[in-house]
């Protein structure tokens, strides 16, 4: 999975300054590589995809919520 962590730091920064739709995008291609790995590896991949989905649901509101700090009034004061 060469490269995951470069396009996971892209994601944040890309939500820091504030751009939510490149940083969703970012990790939905992210999801879409890790749950076409998993089906390609396992015949019965159904229970992994579903861990997979769950930690990238998680990191989707992280990205969120960054991207909404990264936009309110008090961001710009620092």
């Amino acid at each position: 999975m060469a490269k995951v962590t470069d396009q996971l730091l892209r994601a944040a920064a890309t939500a820091a300054q504030g751009d939510r739709t490149g940083a969703l995008a970012i990790s939905s291609r992210l999801r879409s590589r890790h749950r076409d790995t998993a089906a390609a590896l396992l015949t019965d991949s159904a229970a992994l995809v579903d861990r997979i989905d769950r930690k990238f649901d998680s990191l989707d509101e992280i990205l969120r919520g960054l991207a909404a700090i990264s936009n309110s009034p008090r961001a710009s004061l620092t």
